[in-house]
């Protein structure tokens, strides 16, 4: 199977039909060696990318030339740039695991650079076929922790608690400024005015307590009024699992439980999205990235408080879908979920997809198996099929050939092909 391989690459140097000759042939081979790559982890990302070299016809070696080739420039670049960072972590030897709590903080500290030192490692090690859809969201500048309130805004969902400072702003017949830190008791008090208890409120609710107090003191219309979170409550959080680095980490309240994962370096290659624990007082719950990055607006409170436990556990089901699909990759499933779903996830069927076959390979008390049905009830709902961990689906790209039609060419005002 091995040599359909390097058949198909040598067919973009030379023609197909001298593809099959031994010299062309280790001329292939040398290609690949020259690169650094051998014929197994080429096969693997062409896979993951929806190519199966072993069902490709001749025919179809031109269409996929661009492709392959880009494939390939991009596996020689990654195992470049892997040997330079093996070779610079074997200089500074860097560690991926810390013992200690990793404070991060506005101020650099050593245990902050030794932080970022080993998220960085582990984003080079999470850059391979093997990635989980979600895991990205928390690599580069996607998602960003914030250490003050600097650059970052409050949001009307932003829970107050003691420490948060509160600017009141009223400029109508009354005109004042009032600057306050919310109390131990989670309270303000305005000159003249009884105390007003904020913390546990959202920034919303506690515009509106706010407006409905001084209302009884200072004259304005409800427009008059401007309430701002000026500088946010630290937090310490502890995170642990799955993730780059573990230990407490000191942040702004501002930052939601993901922007905390993303100061710890995100989850690992094998940690979960969909399953994340979070724990504060005394009570646990799931949270779903997935469910966050389809609909941020949901009412699930993804905000940190202090003294929370964030754990990444191992990613239970994993399958992957490739071919015809938007987004072809590996994603976590949870329970109740069937292919119906995996294909919502991957972004839906493309519009060559050929919607009478799909395949899923599965192993089975370790012995491999194929199973296949008609697309078409799968996705009406005639046929529910289950998945397992492990499973990868595969969806053809139609290639039947255009019947019925009439080519039309030369001397007339549009040429083409036109349905007969």
């Amino acid at each position: 199977m091995k040599k359909i391989l390097t058949t198909l690459l040598m067919s973009f140097m030379l023609t197909a039909a001298f593809a099959q000759n031994a010299t062309i042939m280790s001329l292939a081979q040398a290609e690949l060696a020259k690169r650094g790559l051998n014929e197994t982890e080429v096969r693997a990302r062409l896979v993951q990318n929806g190519i199966d070299v072993d069902n490709l016809k001749p025919s179809d070696y031109a269409s996929y030339q661009a492709r392959i080739m880009q494939i390939l420039d991009q596996l020689q670049a990654e195992k470049a740039g892997s040997a330079a960072t093996t070779a610079a972590a074997d200089t500074v030897q860097v560690g991926i695991e810390i013992a200690a709590p990793v404070t991060v903080q506005a101020a650099s500290t050593t245990n902050e650079k030794v932080a970022e030192a080993a998220i960085s490692e582990v984003k080079e090690v999470k850059q391979d076929s093997t990635a989980i859809y979600g895991h990205a969201i928390f690599e580069g500048k996607t998602l960003d922790v914030y250490r003050t309130t600097d650059g970052a805004q409050a949001p009307d969902t932003y829970i107050l608690g003691d420490g948060d400072e509160v600017h009141i702003s009223i400029f109508g017949s009354s005109q004042t400024e009032i600057h306050q830190r919310i109390a131990l008791d989670g309270s303000i008090q305005p000159a003249g005015s009884s105390k007003i208890f904020l913390k546990g409120m959202n920034l919303a609710q506690a515009r509106e307590a706010i407006r409905t107090r001084l209302s009884q003191h200072f004259s304005f219309n409800r427009d008059q009024i401007a309430v701002t979170i000026t500088t946010a409550r630290t937090v310490t959080v502890s995170i642990y699992g799955e993730v780059g680095v573990q230990g407490g980490f000191t942040v702004s309240a501002l930052n939601t439980v993901f922007n905390a994962l993303t100061a710890a370096g995100g989850p690992t290659g094998i940690g979960s999205v969909r399953n994340i624990q979070l724990s504060r007082g005394g009570k646990t719950q799931r949270l779903d990235l997935y469910e966050y990055m389809t609909n941020p607006n949901t009412k699930v409170p993804y905000d940190i408080q202090n003294g929370d436990i964030i754990f990444v556990p191992v990613a239970q089901k994993i399958v992957a879908v490739y071919g015809a699909v938007n987004r072809p990759m590996r994603y976590e499933m949870v329970e109740g979920e069937d292919l119906v779903k995996l294909i919502k996830l991957a972004g839906g069927l493309t519009a060559d997809a050929y919607t009478r076959f799909v395949q899923i390979e599965r192993y089975d008390d370790g012995e491999k198996k194929y199973l296949e049905y008609d697309l078409n009830q799968v996705m009406s709902g005639a046929k529910r099929v289950d998945l397992i961990p492990g499973d990868i689906v595969r969806i053809k790209a139609s290639n039947e050939p255009l019947e019925e039609y009439v080519a039309i060419t030369g001397d007339v005002y549009y040429d083409g092909n036109y349905d007969l």
